[in-house]
């Protein structure tokens, strides 16, 4: 048989797009309707919180809650509330 692979020392991280979506609109508000994306992820943890985060700006932008901008390859994303 394959060896098998002991998970038992690693910690699962359960942080639902659903928490997520609700934590940009709060942080959002908390900025006035406009942040950049660094400002909607200080408050992260850890790294599946941040992409996570970013799954659920997708998702408002693809329903039209949000509109992004990035300036520059790799620049800073500004995220504006349109919902």
């Amino acid at each position: 048989p394959p060896p098998t692979l002991d998970l038992t020392h690693v910690t699962p991280i359960r942080y639902t797009i659903e928490e997520a979506l609700k934590a940009v609109e709060r942080r959002i508000e908390d900025f006035g309707r406009a942040a950049s994306f660094r400002d909607l992820v200080a408050d992260c943890d850890e790294r599946i919180e941040v992409v996570v985060r970013f799954l659920a700006l997708l998702e408002l932008y693809r329903d039209g809650l949000v509109e992004l901008q990035q300036g520059e390859t790799f620049g800073e994303i500004r995220v504006e509330w349109q919902g």
